[in-house]
């Protein structure tokens, strides 16, 4: 190991020590107000899935609680001296339709960044069962028994999603996904829950473009056995693909008609896309 590996890993480790503790606040936050909470993607995987946690690098802890407490957990949060990132004037109406708001823990002089979701679907929701997921969500090993991850399969699931919201431009998600289909999960609970949430098709692009990109990962290889029980969209596909390398991000009007391509309701998809557009408009309005 050179010098610089060795200072790049004990950067890592020093990051993941003070995203620790960071944890420890957050869970005595939502301990205070009897809430619990599922960490999604980077943090709770780090915790469940990676053998060494600090090498899964992250910008900030996401957290998803029920939408009907999200206010008292950012009142929680206040209380206990953090950061509520105040919602944009210009984008008031149609911010709070995204159902995600940004905190910053306090860490000693430090400030380390948490999104609060009530979801993680952006402009029209999925039909996700997030009180099953929270019923089937499990402790983890010295955090707070108000923060759970959820079960292997659930989160394989959360993590495809956020994959294609992000337009397969969100490189961490291989690694994730690799360890997810390592640590065993079931195949048909996966499939099951997928098409009840809507996400089958969404497995199926993302799940093709791992194979795309590491043929030879276990993951790679449930995406062959699950050929056949998953939709495909080649026209998604290419599309999706010449989208993660473009330059040009964010959530316009291309990207609407690539999510629309995923959708197994595309009346309910685009009724919630006028909703939204409707919504800024309001945020427009001088009142």
């Amino acid at each position: 190991m050179t010098r610089d590996d060795r200072a790049e890993v004990h950067a890592a480790k020093a990051a993941y020590l003070l995203r620790r503790r960071a944890l420890d606040l957050i869970g005595a936050a939502l301990s205070s107000v009897e809430v619990v909470g599922l960490l999604v993607k980077g943090a709770g995987l780090a915790e469940t899935v990676y053998a060494e946690p600090w090498s899964r690098a992250m910008s900030d802890v996401d957290l998803v609680v029920p939408a009907e407490v999200q206010r008292v957990c950012l009142d929680a949060f206040e209380a206990l001296g953090h950061e509520v990132v105040p919602i944009p004037d210009n984008r008031r109406r149609s911010y709070e339709a995204h159902g995600e708001r940004m905190v910053r823990v306090a860490v000693g002089p430090a400030r380390v960044a948490v999104e609060l979701h009530a979801t993680l679907d952006k402009l029209v929701l999925h039909p996700i069962d997030w009180p099953g997921i929270l019923a089937r969500s499990s402790a983890i090993s010295g955090l707070s028994e108000s923060l759970r991850v959820p079960c292997v399969e659930d989160h394989a699931l959360l993590v495809m999603l956020h994959a294609a919201l992000s337009e397969l431009r969100h490189e961490r998600a291989w690694d994730d996904l690799e360890r997810l289909v390592e640590r065993g999960l079931d195949r048909n609970l996966l499939v099951e829950r997928g098409r009840a949430w809507g996400l089958a098709p969404t497995m199926a692009l993302v799940l093709d473009a791992l194979e795309a990109r590491r043929p030879t990962s276990a993951a790679a290889a449930l995406r062959r056995e699950l050929r056949g029980a998953l939709p495909e969209r080649p026209l998604a596909r290419r599309l999706f693909e010449r989208a993660a390398v473009a330059r040009h991000k964010g959530t316009g009007l291309t990207w609407v008609v690539r999510q629309a391509m995923l959708r197994d309701d595309p009346l309910r998809y685009a009724l919630g896309v006028l909703r939204f557009a409707g919504l800024r408009v309001a945020d427009k309005l001088p009142w």
